[in-house]
């Protein structure tokens, strides 16, 4: 329970900076509208939550039961709360990323779809200081696969949340100087291609 009050704090004090409020109250309520339906409507319809099934087997960046039910509750069950700031850098992604001598495709952590693919149009080290400095993977509008990835009407502060079509949620959509910025939790990207 620690990681998700972590998590929590993280995101709200992240969203507090950009002069943005929580939507809800309590976590893992989502009290929108989406696609003009009450969203308890489209949770109850799908298999897993707000996601269309459950999350994949084997996950690039989660592992040990404490951070599969981590990710189980941030994609699946939640369009407010984040993972702990900072918890790439406990993983290899970066050593991936350089592993992978060109862009990576990150994929939804359910149902595989593409989501983004970074760097695009900055370097690596350009994209790994402005997560270190933002706190979560941030990817800029030129990385963002829009065919799979929505992005909700922003409210207050400009912020959006973004989930994928098949309703994973990825993280928030929280501009800054530079202009859109996608905040997104590494836990609901780590999947494979299906």
């Amino acid at each position: 329970m620690a990681f998700l009050l972590t998590a929590s704090l993280g995101l709200l004090l992240c969203l507090y900076a950009v002069g943005a409020q929580p939507l809800v109250e309590f976590p893992w309520v989502e009290e929108r509208l989406t696609d003009n339906a009450p969203a308890a409507v489209m949770l109850a319809s799908k298999k897993n939550g707000r996601c269309d099934g459950n999350l994949q087997q084997s996950l690039q960046w989660v592992n040990g039961a404490q951070n599969i039910a981590m990710a189980e509750n941030i994609c699946c069950h939640n369009s407010e709360y984040a993972e702990p700031s900072g918890y790439w850098k406990g993983t290899n992604l970066i050593e991936i990323m350089r592993g992978n001598k060109g862009p990576t495709t990150f994929y939804d952590s359910v149902c595989g779809k593409p989501l983004f693919i970074a760097p695009k149009g900055r370097t690596l080290a350009e994209f790994e200081s402005e997560s270190a400095e933002h706190g979560w993977p941030s990817f800029r509008p030129e990385e963002w696969l829009n065919e799979n990835v929505i992005l909700t009407e922003p409210g207050k502060g400009n912020v959006g949340e973004m989930h994928s079509v098949c309703g994973t949620h990825l993280g928030h959509n929280i501009p800054d100087a530079k202009g859109p910025r996608a905040c997104i939790d590494l836990v609901c990207i780590s999947g494979k291609p299906l």
